[in-house]
């Protein structure tokens, strides 16, 4: 049995590119948005390399990929080496060109993670405009799939599909960087034409859609990072015009592990079969009432309305009221690791009586009476 000395635990650099990315996002400046995307664009390469190489640490995966960087102690010397890797680690310089190749020739596929066209979307320095069918076209064809209407795009013609619901739920099946950007995309589109109510659908479905994408596709490795990102910059798009979502990373982290474990158990109960190829479409119901009420509740986003109870509709306080405590009881039984499908009567009688206790008198009700 090996000792306690011999065990090798990988370093996390997780916090200290959180620390670099809640610095840019706390800035005014307009390319702080940029400089924090280009921290997780990093971080993702570093991690992928890491994982391929298995190592444990930046200064191992450099030597892997650029041992002739790394000089050996001689004579007295002291060991000697440029210490980029722990920069790359930690997100806060980029690899040059020679890096890039190296790494490239030991890992092939990892250099596409630093150019792949969906970090565009996720550029929010500057607004899409008409530009977001020309980045939809150079995202893979699964993704075009969704969005784009299906007998056309076989002649190379790109027409948007029509029905509004149907691109959504194919891209949380299509959950991937991908995927995400195709979301990112459509909500910015939304939110610059002050269609808040589509930006509202949209934020629901890229919220599955990033819980499913983190718990299968290499975004695993950033997961903190990526929802840090999220919540601080895209989720703020997809208000609607009384409720918005009431995110925080650390709890989107709590799902996506969640979501994993309960996955497992499904496919350890033979609910869920082994598919080859990314499963998203089986995994899309474990977050659709597919699986159970605990699930769809646990694993859905917290609301929060943007005005006053009495200045916001009976409706959006009959939602918010209602679908918290349904989260707060979800998120407490699959805390408990048993399953519990149904929804029980007293949860039941207490989303009854929030939406009851939501009829407050609104402005034009007062005036009336």
């Amino acid at each position: 049995m090996p000792s306690a000395k011999s065990l090798k635990y990988p370093k996390n650099y997780t916090g200290q590119r959180l620390f670099a990315l809640a610095c840019f996002l706390g800035s005014s400046d307009p390319k702080a948005v940029r400089d924090a995307l280009t921290v997780l664009i990093r971080g993702l390469w570093f991690e992928h390399l890491r994982l391929e190489t298995r190592q444990v640490t930046a200064y191992g995966v450099g030597k892997q990929i650029q041992p002739q960087t790394y000089k050996p102690a001689t004579e007295g010397r002291w060991p000697q080496h440029h210490n980029l890797w722990a920069k790359y680690a930690r997100g806060i310089h980029s690899p040059g060109p020679e890096t890039v190749r190296a790494a490239e020739q030991l890992v092939p596929g990892s250099s596409e993670l630093l150019i792949a066209v969906a970090w565009k979307a996720l550029d929010l320095s500057h607004p899409i405009g008409s530009n977001g069918d020309a980045l939809l076209r150079r995202l893979r064809h699964g993704v075009q799939a969704a969005v784009f209407q299906p007998r056309p795009l076989q002649a190379g013609h790109y027409l948007r599909r029509t029905t509004p619901n149907l691109p959504l739920q194919m891209l949380e099946c299509q959950a991937d960087l991908d995927g995400l950007a195709a979301l990112v995309i459509l909500l910015r589109e939304a939110y610059e034409a002050a269609d808040y109510g589509r930006a509202f659908a949209i934020g629901r479905s890229m919220h599955a859609a990033l819980l499913l994408a983190t718990s299968y596709t290499p975004l695993l490795l950033v997961a903190s990072e990526l929802f840090e990102f999220f919540v601080r910059k895209i989720f703020p798009l997809a208000t609607s015009e009384e409720i918005a979502f009431d995110l925080h990373p650390a709890e989107l982290y709590e799902q996506m592990r969640l979501l994993n474990r309960t996955i497992l158990q499904l496919e350890d109960g033979g609910k869920i079969r082994y598919t080859r190829g990314p499963p998203m479409r089986v995994w899309r119901k474990v977050l659709n009432l597919g699986f159970g009420f605990d699930l769809y509740f646990g694993l859905g986003p917290h609301w929060r309305l943007i005005k006053p109870p009495e200045e916001c509709s009976e409706a959006s306080r009959d939602f918010v009221r209602s679908m918290n405590i349904g989260r707060k009881w979800g998120l407490s039984a699959l805390r408990s690791g048993r399953p519990e499908p149904l929804l029980p009567s007293e949860v039941a009688a207490q989303m009854a009586a929030a939406r009851q206790a939501s009829q407050i008198p609104t402005p034009s009700n007062r005036q009336q009476s």
